[in-house]
């Protein structure tokens, strides 16, 4: 049984032969010693992203068009947070649930299944327009788009060879990126009014079983483990899951506090807005690259380098306020909160394989609503007490935190 050992590529990116994989060998899918895929099928893998892609969109059009529509209906601010939150957390409630399903029932049927659900619950929403009816058809578009994501980006994994995983994980957290922000363009073309965006949004979830039509026959069977659970997947791979949940609480708190940062710091309220665009454009930036640079090092000496350049970008923020350098910073932020995801699925696939694989990218679901609930609330408070400057300063401590992690494990892991 593998330890937090921290990578599976070590320097030169060859799988380290000591390291074994936790579960079976891939059938039906060519497999190295390692149980990992030996072939690199690019067009499947391609359908994989795509898949995910099409959560990212729909994830990031449900969401501002349902608080355009409630905020027209007279809703108060609480009860629009509220309703958002049920959609997070039919996502954190049910994920747990995929791996056993996907054993039962089968992955694709599984996937295709919740994206019918999903849609169907997303056309109900532009036919009855009710808070309390909202709140249950919110928590269901949650729960159903939630399990299509831990599975396509779990196939994505196993789909991918060792030797260019960190490439594909960096194209893959590119992509998804995009897709996140292609999603309110729904709104800006179709409008916010009736039933013909939430009818658009759910065509684009509905088109995720004819992308995945290829993996069924592509796709190996996910086995049970004896086991298996989030619980024991994150005592095995805390790093993995403590850089989610990091993550998760970097962008839960910039996404909701730099606006209350901008004005404070004597930004105008457009200014604002556009470093929330800056901070997610660095998202999308240096992620291929990082996936390279995993390849050659070992994804654990790259995760330590970017929480330390994370503290150091965090700690310059508020000097560099008023001045070109800010946006330059705002943008490496970005880049180094999205590359802990990048860096902590890259170990995933590298130390995982059939139903610990699908139950890791389970817990990555858990932990990522684990985050997004506490960070933004803690960082809140934190400037309530001490400042503005408490929200760059609150990233570096959790920047910090998964420093501090991995170094420890990884001296654990070398006296061992």
């Amino acid at each position: 049984m593998a330890d937090d050992s921290g990578s599976g590529t070590p320097a030169g990116g060859h799988p380290n032969p000591g390291t074994t994989p936790v579960g079976p060998p891939l059938e039906g899918v060519s497999t190295d010693s390692r149980g990992h895929a030996r072939d690199f099928d690019v067009f499947a893998v391609a359908c994989a992203m795509a898949t995910v892609t099409v959560f990212a969109v729909v994830f990031g059009a449900a969401a501002p068009l349902s608080s355009l529509v409630l905020e027209r209906t007279g809703a108060s601010d609480t009860a629009i947070g509220i309703s958002t939150a049920a959609m997070s957390l039919g996502l954190l409630l049910t994920v747990g649930y995929t791996p056993q399903l996907a054993i039962r029932f089968g992955a694709w049927r599984v996937m295709a299944v919740s994206a019918v659900i999903c849609g169907i619950a997303l056309v109900l929403q532009g036919l009855i327009v009710d808070y309390w009816v909202w709140l249950v058809l919110r928590f269901i578009i949650g729960m159903s788009s939630g399990m299509t994501y831990v599975l396509s980006e779990s196939w994505v994994n196993m789909l991918t060879p060792d030797r260019i995983r960190g490439r594909v994980m960096g194209v893959y957290a590119t992509i998804a990126s995009l897709g996140f922000a292609i999603g309110p363009l729904i709104i800006a073309t179709f409008g916010s009014e009736g039933v013909l965006p939430f009818a658009m949004i759910s065509v684009v979830m509905l088109s995720c079983i004819v992308i995945a039509i290829p993996l069924r026959k592509k796709l190996p069977p996910i086995v049970h483990e004896q086991g298996a659970s989030i619980r024991s997947f994150a005592r095995m791979a805390p790093t993995i899951v403590i850089a989610i949940a990091a993550f998760s609480m970097m962008e839960g708190s910039v996404v909701g506090l730099m606006p209350l940062y901008g004005q404070s710091a004597g930004m105008t309220e457009t200014s604002a807005i556009l470093a929330i665009s800056v901070v997610l454009a660095g998202y999308m930036g240096p992620q291929i690259p990082i996936g390279w640079l995993a390849e050659k090092t070992g994804e654990r000496v790259l995760l330590i380098t970017v929480a330390v350049f994370g503290v150091i970008v965090s700690l310059a923020i508020p000097m560099a306020a008023g001045t070109p350098l800010f946006w330059v910073l705002l943008f490496l932020w970005g880049s180094c909160g999205a590359a802990l995801y990048t860096l902590a699925l890259i170990e995933l696939g590298n130390r995982f394989t059939g139903h610990m694989l699908v139950t890791g990218n389970a817990a990555i679901g858990v932990f990522w609503g684990v985050g997004g609930i506490t960070g933004p609330p803690a960082v809140g408070a934190a400037m309530d007490f001490f400042g503005h400057n408490a929200l760059p300063l609150s990233v570096a401590v959790i920047f910090a935190g998964v420093l501090v992690l991995a170094a420890v494990r990884g001296m654990l892991r070398a006296r061992s």
